[in-house]
């Protein structure tokens, strides 16, 4: 299992990979832009990384609202 999730792209050509050291991860965070620049599918993919690293029994939802797109996770029962 890896200690890091991959973010995305970056530099010329978005070729070098951006990724982010789980150990520093909590439940904030920042996506910003305008829009149709991939936020909620930068938000998406985020929280299947998040629950791919933690293994089995972890469950991911995403739901967009008119204010914006929430995602949770959380272990199952």
């Amino acid at each position: 299992m890896s200690d890091t999730i991959f973010i995305g792209g970056a530099g010329e050509g978005y070729a070098a990979p951006e990724t982010l050291i789980l150990k520093y991860a909590n439940r904030h965070g920042l996506i910003a832009g305008a829009t149709g620049t991939g936020k909620t599918v930068t938000v998406q993919i985020m929280a299947q990384a998040f629950a791919d690293a933690a293994g089995s029994g972890v469950r991911v939802g995403c739901q967009r609202r008119s204010v914006g797109t929430g995602c949770g996770w959380g272990r199952d029962s």
